[in-house]
């Protein structure tokens, strides 16, 4: 019988998923505030600001309900759902931080 490397279900990919935002999230930071890139890349803080509050609010509440609400699959189908539009809104003002 063959077996599947990688056997993952829709709960594990939405946590991989759910840490990978956590670690663009420090990458984010330390790219925006960290002096000698800032200055480089020049980029504008004004709305990074607010998306990186919008986005610890979202991942933090995320993160808390696949840890408790796991069971619930209304509440789980409505996480990966809003996960895939919060990462959209999240990559093109990212990319409109470019263009300030």
């Amino acid at each position: 019988m063959h077996k599947k490397p990688f056997n993952f279900n829709d709960y594990n990919t939405e946590l991989i998923f759910s840490l990978l935002r956590w670690i663009f999230l420090i990458g984010a930071i330390f790219l925006f505030y960290f002096p000698p890139l800032a200055s480089e890349l020049n980029y504008s803080l004004h709305t990074f600001n607010a998306l990186l509050v919008v986005g610890f609010i979202y991942m933090a509440v995320t993160q808390l309900a696949l840890h408790f609400l796991s069971d619930n699959k209304r509440v789980f189908s409505f996480l990966t759902k809003a996960g895939v539009v919060f990462d959209f809104i999240a990559f093109i003002w990212l990319l409109l931080l470019q263009e300030e």
